[in-house]
């Protein structure tokens, strides 16, 4: 049988004074417990005793489980009230005769539901049975030391390394105890072809064109500057392209074509430079976009009845036939 202690004041022992037939002890639920309410709860078998002249209940231990367990006594003769209990039951988990292989305290207080072996330095365990591989701590560099369970004998250990943080393009530490700063550029961090540059403990990454970020992780849309003179930007993975308006050449469209420099004018024309295109200013005698044609002044006749025109590609004349001279070919050149 377990005697009946209460949670708050292990100190004291906690007795119900019985009455005959009119008292009773029921497990109840947290909300049960809180008003009273034995709707829900399960009537233990209790027996009563007698010691120091006080009538006392005493439970069985099958009733109670391990930890706490909420009751409350009620009695005819108290109405609507009740006594409320906690009872906690602790097993000794400490091993047989609590010694905690000689290597800690067997321990307990009111807040704990249970013992537990409190261990010396250097031991771990359920019982103390173990080598603390971390105590002290082997790992370096603010690594966390985790002790691999392994028996008695083992003091095999893992530590735990901080990782370098991205955020701020920093190193962390490898190694068996995070005794050695890891190189972040190995392997590159660095996306989209950017050049990983930087120690032991920072880095940075040198972006290739159309790529920002800490990491080159972002594409850049590099038209949004507008960098096409004239013409038109398109956008893409490694850079920009531009398309430029006719008349117009360069990587910015910012170079006009001269369209004169290959000398389209022939026959002595002028070459005028337009944007796109070239005109031809030509000499008398020729004439179409590259003065390439020949002006026949003959073609209307310009001359008077009875001469002869005579095309002398930038000009033309009139001659009498037979030799003969004079506005209306009338005259004999003289004889001397």
């Amino acid at each position: 049988m377990a005697a009946i202690a209460p949670v708050e004041d292990s100190s004291e022992q906690f007795h119900v004074t019985a009455h005959h037939t009119t008292t009773a002890v029921y497990q109840v639920t947290r909300l049960g417990h809180e008003n009273c309410d034995i709707t829900e709860g399960v009537l233990l078998d209790i027996t009563p005793l007698v010691a120091d002249g006080k009538k006392l209940v005493t439970l069985y231990d099958k009733d109670l489980t391990e930890g706490i367990n909420l009751l409350i006594v009620v009695s005819e003769q108290w109405g609507q009230q009740c006594v409320r209990l906690k009872v906690t039951v602790k097993s000794d988990n400490c091993g047989e005769n609590a010694d905690c292989s000689g290597k800690g305290v067997c321990y307990s207080n009111n807040s704990m539901e249970g013992y537990e072996c409190q261990c010396c330095s250097g031991f771990a365990g359920t019982h103390c049975e173990e080598i603390d591989a971390c105590s002290p701590s082997p790992c370096t560099n603010n690594g966390i030391c985790v002790d691999l369970s392994q028996g008695h004998e083992g003091n095999a250990y893992q530590c735990l390394c901080p990782y370098g943080s991205m955020s701020c393009l920093m190193a962390g530490y490898t190694g068996k105890n995070c005794q050695f700063e890891s190189d972040p550029c190995n392997p590159s961090q660095c996306l989209n072809g950017g050049t990983c540059v930087g120690n032991s403990t920072h880095f940075r990454c040198d972006c290739t064109s159309g790529y920002t970020g800490p990491l080159c992780q972002h594409n850049l849309n590099e038209c949004e500057s507008s960098p096409c003179v004239h013409g038109i930007c398109v956008d893409q993975e490694d850079g920009f392209r531009c398309f430029c308006q006719p008349g117009f050449s360069g990587e910015l469209c910012n170079f006009e074509y001269n369209e004169c420099e290959s000398n389209p004018c022939i026959n002595g024309g002028q070459c005028i430079d337009n944007i796109g295109g070239f005109s031809c200013k030509c000499t008398r005698g020729y004439t179409g976009k590259r003065c390439h044609i020949k002006v026949d002044f003959c073609a209307n006749d310009p001359c008077p009845d009875g001469h002869r025109c005579i095309d002398h590609g930038d000009d033309f004349t009139c001659e009498c036939p037979g030799g003969r001279n004079g506005p209306d070919c009338n005259q004999v050149p003289r004889t001397l």
